[in-house]
């Protein structure tokens, strides 16, 4: 029961979306109620310094920046980096071609950042 249920919620998930992105009018209309949320959201932003405002320039006119985790400034970055060296370590340890060589389990993960 639950799969069909399921299946329907996904079939008109997806002929909503398809209207959208089909019928230009709709698309409008839904893309303005979407700026709007946004810029609602707007004042709740935290202020960026120089080189944060250049890498979201950046993201807007090319869809992409590539920097080092350092560049971005965040707090707690070199914890952050001492457990990602661990889970390497990890992963480096697992046995080539077992099932779980390329996803930890989720206990391994979470034990790593306790």
């Amino acid at each position: 029961m639950n799969t069909a249920i399921n299946t329907v919620r996904r079939v008109t998930n997806r002929a909503k979306r398809e209207v959208i992105a089909r019928v230009p009018p709709i698309n409008r209309l839904v893309q303005s109620a979407h700026d709007g949320r946004v810029q609602g959201h707007a004042s709740q932003l935290p202020e960026l310094d120089a080189d944060q405002r250049h890498l979201v320039e950046e993201v807007k006119a090319q869809g992409v920046s590539i920097t080092s985790v350092d560049a971005l400034g965040l707090s707690q970055v070199d914890a952050v980096k001492a457990a990602l060296d661990r889970l390497v370590g990890v992963l480096a340890a697992t046995r080539p071609g077992a099932e779980s060589a390329l996803r930890p389990s989720r206990r391994d993960l979470i034990a790593d950042v306790a």
